[in-house]
């Protein structure tokens, strides 16, 4: 009787020890898994911040584009407007001769 007793406990024992083994492990894969996914959430936000700061840049870029590019055509435009103007006194004097 003390052998089935003895064997029940070491039984006992065994799967007590299976359960803490399985429980670490269980804790281990969650701690992973929690890891990961403050990882990969910290990740992608960097990656909008990154893209908010490069659309702030690209406004920018535009507004600056925008801005010479309306003032590159008024200068063009008045270049126009002279060298007609030019043209048309030259044209005038050289008619009436």
């Amino acid at each position: 009787m003390d052998f089935i007793f003895a064997m029940a406990r070491k039984n006992l024992e065994f799967f007590a020890e299976m359960q803490e083994r399985r429980q670490a492990a269980a804790k281990i894969a969650t701690d992973f898994a929690t890891a990961a996914y403050q990882q990969n959430f910290a990740t992608m936000e960097a990656l909008m911040d990154i893209a908010a700061e490069q659309n702030k840049a690209m406004s920018k870029f535009v507004s600056i584009n925008e801005a010479a590019f309306e003032e590159t055509v008024k200068e063009s435009s008045a270049a126009a407007v002279k060298a007609a103007e030019q043209i048309a006194k030259g044209t005038k004097g050289t008619k009436g001769k």
